[in-house]
């Protein structure tokens, strides 16, 4: 599944409709949706084993996940094998996800950039893309909440991390599936 050059149809992001998201889940689909490029480069890829349940809107989630970790894939250094992890680390208020790779990296004057609409590192005919990939993620990030930066060093690889702020409670909310749980009854029906 891809969205088109890497934004809704409609411009917008919705914000009604919030879930509770399986962040394990959106990660096994984000792999599914990019399992031919992830084959085709035989890419290592590896995820925390436990990762939190957030609320959010699954599609904007999942494009989220989709985007960072398919320039993961994108920006490798010819001959190499992509190597991606997702990690996160939880916090008093907030999830930190952090996605590291060991692609092209970028310089560290042009950081902010990557997260400007339309704007583009590489050539065409280098990369494939349209400059929305990374803007489009700081949307969806903002919009929940939280923010995204980056790290890098030219050669080496880089890390897109965001922050995602925790909920006290899950009691009253929807579950991605429409049923109404609380946090503990979505994690026991999601360990058996």
């Amino acid at each position: 599944m891809r969205l088109l050059n890497g934004i809704p149809q409609n411009g917008a992001l919705p914000q009604e409709g919030q879930t509770i998201i399986d962040t394990n889940e959106i990660l096994e689909d984000t792999l599914n949706n990019l399992r031919a490029e992830i084959d085709e480069k035989q890419a290592q890829v590896t995820i925390d084993e436990q990762l939190p349940l957030i609320v959010g809107n699954y599609g904007p989630v999942l494009q989220l996940f989709q985007n960072i970790i398919g320039n993961s894939l994108k920006y490798v250094k010819p001959g190499c094998t992509p190597e991606v992890s997702v990690n996160v680390i939880e916090q008093d208020k907030h999830y930190t996800f952090a996605v590291a790779d060991n692609g092209i990296g970028i310089a560290p004057e042009k950081v902010q950039e990557v997260f400007v609409r339309f704007v583009r590192l590489h050539s065409e005919g280098n990369y494939e893309g349209s400059g929305l990939g990374l803007a489009t993620c700081r949307q969806i990030v903002e919009r929940m909440g939280g923010r995204i930066w980056l790290e890098s060093t030219p050669g080496t690889g880089t890390v897109v991390l965001f922050s995602i702020p925790k909920q006290d409670s899950f009691e009253g909310w929807r579950t991605i599936k429409g049923e109404r749980k609380g946090v503990a009854e979505k994690r026991e029906s999601l360990q058996q």
